[in-house]
């Protein structure tokens, strides 16, 4: 597991301002401006998931939204966490999840992992 603090931004990321506005305003605005969410009661979401095809740029978005938030990013590859051993991929999973919560809130590359092998 590779703990990263991203240079890349919204800026460097073209062609997706539909998409970067959503982000912004379900993950920027809940970071920048939090006392909305409390003075509305109103809960914000407490993540996302990126989806596509692979090469789309679901990882480059990713670490441009922990760039332009300042966040750590935790980069995870398939072969640290699939094993053969029953039960051994799911410990590493746990364990990693466990070890990241206080160091990041963006994860990539989950999406490489043959979930029936898990």
């Amino acid at each position: 597991m590779q703990v990263e603090r991203p240079t890349l931004r919204y800026s460097d990321v073209g062609g997706i301002n539909h998409v970067l506005q959503e982000v912004r305003e379900l993950v920027e605005y809940p970071f920048s401006h939090p006392e909305i969410y409390k003075h509305l009661g109103v809960e914000p979401v407490r993540g996302i998931l990126l989806f596509g095809a692979p090469g789309s740029g679901k990882t480059m978005l990713a670490t441009a939204i922990a760039g332009e938030l300042g966040l750590p990013f935790l980069r995870i590859s398939a072969p640290e966490i699939v094993s053969g051993m029953s039960g051994e991929s799911e410990a590493k999973i746990r364990q990693l999840f466990k070890d990241a919560v206080s160091l990041a809130i963006v994860f990539s590359n989950l999406n490489r992992l043959n979930w029936h092998q898990v």
